[in-house]
């Protein structure tokens, strides 16, 4: 490392800089606890803010420190391509439009409740324990990699351990007394911070490695490409990309992503807008991932991940390093305080509520509500120790949130998938999942992003056509429970008076794009249509962008 620092490895002015951050998020958290009254009020934020909150609380949410740790560890180890590990998510992006309206006009809580409108009791019930499951190791695997970088840039003087308490300490205050509404103000101001974390070192980086020439030079020129020849190919790509769309449903926190707005508009707009800014930020990341390879070029293969924390402490001067751990420190605040947020509604809404104790005054279920969100983040420290690398535990929180999304998309398509089919979908996607895991195509001989690839195209396929056949070869559901579920959404948000109707007159054939088979697919209107587009070409236009800006 560089210099020596003062108090913990770092000067006094950045442990001010630190301090004076975690104060002021802290009281702007517990500040909105005044305004929590209700149920909706705590988890859904009262369905009240506007397009820029919602943008920011989409960025905040769904962008964290881990995230920069993984892609830059992976950058480390295969180049600029290594990017994908997160740009996964870049092709489903637009259709994140599309996506955004179904889930607000479920006008539900929370992803369960849409399982139980569609699916009974039994099935949100399933849902909620994978969902709680895979959200709690998020939640563990965003503190790991965040105590990651700070144990690193410190010198190893604040413990990784150390760090995670400290920062979770924080979080837990102001989400516990302000909830969602907490979650999305804050997000605000450490959506700033998170822009600030991606892009604060790269000219120092770049400066130091002398230019992409200089990484050409000393690394290889095939570090700047984008898709590389032996690991991160493009059909490993196709793969991450549909494991993403597929289990981007099922995470938690997107109902409220979607639905904490006034409208739909805010809904989509955030949404999409949110996550573009995320993509934007992780070329960032990926630069800093390059450049540690000609600045450090002897880490051991298990050590990737410390690359971004030690170009932290060795590219800032003084001040700046304060800038960047409370940046650091803010972009995995927002995200655990969602995630908390999101899992406690799971929990208290669809098991407390619906099946230990009904009725009871709102006051009570906020109660509840709190002391669930505590105990989850109790749970979450075991998982920020519990998988060997930052990259390996958020690839199984991806697996896990696609192997329950199966049914999701199949029940929003369609309409003969069934309670059974859920079941039998998700146990054959799992125990499919478990054996290409740790027998057909471990990590540790293909590598994370090949390997996750190829059980990938094992365990969906499976999880798919077993949904299918379990479907078909039992009872179907009441037609009258199909209808209203959907009527409901495809029923735009101010339209409630066509909520009674039946689905043949909500929902009229000259509105139906595709009816065959049981399978429906609506026709989109002008706003999806040209939204869709839009999102498409700003993807066009990263991709391509960045390809010619790493051959400069």
């Amino acid at each position: 490392m560089s210099e020596t620092a003062h108090v913990l490895g770092l000067h006094p002015v950045d442990w001010l800089t630190v301090s004076l951050y975690l104060l002021g998020i802290t009281l702007v958290g517990w500040a909105t606890k005044s305004t929590i009254r209700t149920r909706e009020d705590f988890f859904m934020a009262g369905r009240r803010f506007g397009k820029a909150l919602m943008i920011f609380h989409s960025f905040g949410a769904g962008t964290h420190t881990d995230q920069a740790v993984a892609v830059s560890g992976a950058c480390y180890r295969n180049g600029i391509s290594g990017i994908w590990v997160q740009w996964q998510w870049m092709f489903t992006t637009p259709f994140y439009w599309l996506l955004a309206p179904v889930f607000r006009r479920s006008r539900c809580l929370t992803t369960a409740d849409v399982y139980r409108d569609r699916y009974g009791s039994e099935a949100a019930l399933l849902f909620v324990i994978v969902s709680a499951v895979s959200m709690t190791i998020n939640i563990g695997v965003m503190l790991q990699g965040t105590g990651l970088v700070i144990s690193s840039m410190t010198g190893g003087a604040i413990s990784q351990s150390a760090a995670v308490w400290i920062m979770t300490l924080s979080f837990i205050i102001y989400g516990m007394a302000g909830g969602l509404v907490a979650a999305v103000i804050t997000d605000l101001i450490q959506g700033i911070f998170i822009i600030f974390l991606s892009f604060l070192m790269v000219p120092f980086a770049l400066w130091t490695v002398g230019g992409l020439e200089g990484i050409r030079i000393h690394a290889s020129p095939a570090a700047l490409h984008l898709v590389s020849s032996h690991a991160i190919t493009i059909p490993v790509i196709a793969l991450l990309s549909l494991n993403a769309m597929v289990g981007i449903v099922a995470q938690s926190q997107v109902m409220a992503s979607t639905s904490a707005g006034k409208t739909e508009w805010e809904g989509r707009v955030g949404m999409t807008y949110g996550n573009f800014l995320k993509r934007i930020c992780t070329l960032g990341w990926a630069l800093i991932g390059v450049c540690a390879i000609v600045m450090y070029p002897d880490l051991p293969s298990g050590e990737s991940e410390r690359a971004f924390g030690f170009a932290v402490a060795d590219l800032l001067p003084i001040g700046l390093r304060g800038i960047m751990l409370a940046s650091i420190m803010a972009a995995v605040m927002s995200s655990c305080d969602v995630l908390m947020v999101a899992t406690s509604a799971l929990i208290t809404e669809n098991v407390y509520r619906n099946h230990i104790r009904r009725d009871r005054e709102e006051t009570h279920y906020l109660t509840v509500g709190r002391v669930v969100s505590f105990f989850i983040v109790i749970i979450a420290l075991y998982f920020s120790s519990a998988f060997p690398t930052v990259l390996e535990g958020a690839f199984t929180f991806f697996q896990l949130t696609a192997s329950i999304g199966i049914s999701f998309w199949m029940g929003i398509l369609w309409r003969r998938m069934n309670t059974v089919g859920v079941f039998v979908s998700f146990t054959v996607a799992t125990i499919t999942l478990y054996f290409a895991k740790f027998h057909m195509f471990p990590t540790s001989i293909f590598g994370t992003a090949p390997a996750i690839a190829y059980q990938t195209a094992c365990f969906l396929p499976a999880g798919v056509i077993s949904g299918w056949l379990a479907s078909l070869l039992t009872q179907p559901l009441k037609t009258d429970r199909i209808e209203r579920f959907f009527v409901k959404i495809h029923t735009p948000i101010g339209q409630e008076e066509n909520l009674n109707l039946p689905l043949s007159e909500a929902l009229p054939p000259h509105q139906r794009w595709f009816d065959k088979g049981g399978f429906l697919i609506v026709k989109p209107d002008r706003q999806s249509v040209v939204g869709f587009l839009v999102a498409c070409a700003i993807v066009l236009l990263l991709v391509v962008g960045a390809h010619f800006l790493l051959q400069l």
